[in-house]
């Protein structure tokens, strides 16, 4: 092949490379658009924070994005922090591009292939020059994909956190061991970790405990930026009510974290309280029923003493009508403070005092039922509503423990607590529930027919 002609052969092929068109990632589009998982190439862990970049860039302008719908990512959390856009100007293929650059943040909550699906956005666009002006345009970003990875030893730990650090504390309110029967105790639970919003940190979870209510108001979370590095934070604040006496301990709470410099499952532990409740006020006084109480020990031990027990049951039969005084007048003191501690809750509801009335309802409601199950030290008010099963009953207490252990921004929470109802149904069940007792301790409700046919 001579010179001439390999010369041609190289001149054609220039001709129609110079025809060819320039692909559009090398500058020809107006607008463009990028997107990628900052350090994608690197280990990431389920519960590390994934920086999910949006780049947007106008040629001989200047674009943002004005807004984006809401997505979701099937396998990881997506949150928005309120961050400002970073500037961007770059040179591509010999055209000036100007635009932002935005982050989100992916938290992923199962290992394996995550997929970030296309998200529709509305980018402005500023033009200057010999046609300034502005334009908008529906665009998606494009879809991508990354692994994450399960900490070793966390398989069975749903909601793991993966940071370089994490702190957790808790606070008891009142700081005290010894409570009465409904009285409260809140206990505050504040987790914070660097690189981690606290939309990412998963609920506690509190344990049922018997005896005892447990409400939990609404988290707070916060998020702040401290020299460019992200602090999430949670705060949960739960209640302890004591409807019954005993003892009782509160759990301690186990938070387990995968550190990211160590590379290692940490834990921090939050320890457990342990309470002592008693009776209700005035539920320690004086009862009526001490002196026998006392009178029939001592007989017990002078029976056993001198008196063979062949002889016990003709004891008995002797003294059967003052043993019959005496527990009358138990019965009649029983009674009596039954209906004092009735009446100082109707007087609670009346005074629309619902701190007060929720203390006297508890206080009288383990009056009653410990007398009906002595060992069990008392009921809960679920028994109470049970035993009921009274519909309005069952909403006025609702009512009433929403107020005391609930947060509530709505209309209600404006206006005071009103006790009539509560005090009015509880009221009519306490009247039907004697006049039931009366026939069967008279025999009404026992007696069969004479003459049944």
């Amino acid at each position: 092949m001579t010179t001439d002609v390999r010369t041609t052969h190289l001149l054609v092929l220039l001709v129609l490379a110079l025809q060819m068109p320039v692909p559009a990632a090398a500058a020809t589009e107006p607008i463009i658009v990028r997107a990628c998982v900052e350090n994608a190439d690197a280990d990431i862990w389920v519960g590390q924070r994934v920086i999910f970049q949006v780049d947007v860039l106008a040629r001989d302008g200047w674009a943002k994005i004005k807004s984006a719908r809401d997505f979701e990512v099937p396998g990881a959390y997506v949150v928005r922090l309120q961050t400002q856009g970073t500037r961007l100007n770059e040179t591509i293929s010999g055209f000036a591009y100007a635009g932002q650059r935005y982050e989100l943040s992916l938290f992923a909550q199962k290992d394996g292939k995550i997929t970030v699906p296309p998200v529709p956005i509305d980018v402005e666009i500023s033009r200057w020059g010999d046609q300034p002006g502005t334009e908008s345009r529906r665009l998606n970003t494009p879809a991508l994909a990354f692994d994450a990875k399960i900490p070793p030893g966390a398989e069975k730990q749903p909601g793991i956190i993966s940071t370089t650090e994490l702190k957790a504390r808790q606070a008891w309110t009142p700081q005290s061991q010894v409570f009465k029967v409904g009285d409260a105790v809140k206990r505050t639970i504040v987790r914070n970790a660097v690189d981690i919003s606290g939309m990412a940190f998963t609920p506690l979870v509190y344990p049922a405990i018997s005896g005892v209510r447990i409400y939990a108001d609404e988290p707070a979370v916060e998020d702040q930026f401290n020299r460019g590095a992200l602090i999430g934070e949670r705060t949960e604040r739960v209640t302890y009510l004591f409807e019954r006496q005993g003892e009782y301990k509160l759990p301690e709470i186990v938070i387990t974290y995968w550190d990211l410099g160590a590379k290692e499952l940490k834990k921090d532990v939050l320890a457990s309280l342990e309470v002592k409740i008693s009776a209700g006020s005035g539920a320690g006084g004086r009862t009526g029923w001490a002196p026998v109480v006392g009178r029939k020990m001592q007989m017990g031990r002078l029976l056993s003493a001198v008196v063979p027990l062949a002889l016990l049951a003709a004891i008995a039969w002797r003294f059967r009508h003052g043993l019959q005084s005496c527990w009358r007048e138990w019965q009649h003191a029983r009674k009596e403070r039954e209906k004092a501690y009735f009446r100082r809750f109707r007087e609670a509801c009346r005074q629309n005092d619902a701190k007060a009335a929720y203390h006297r309802l508890l206080t009288w409601w383990n009056l009653t039922a410990s007398e009906r199950h002595p060992n069990t030290g008392g009921a809960s008010l679920k028994t109470l509503l049970e035993t009921t099963g009274n519909a309005e009953l069952t909403k006025a207490v609702g009512d009433l423990e929403k107020r005391l252990f609930k947060k509530s921004t709505g209309p209600e929470a404006q206006n005071p607590w009103q006790g009539n109802t509560l005090s009015r149904e509880l009221a009519r069940w306490r009247q039907k529930r004697k006049r039931t007792v009366d026939r069967t301790l008279t025999g009404e409700a026992t007696l069969a027919p004479l003459n049944p046919q």
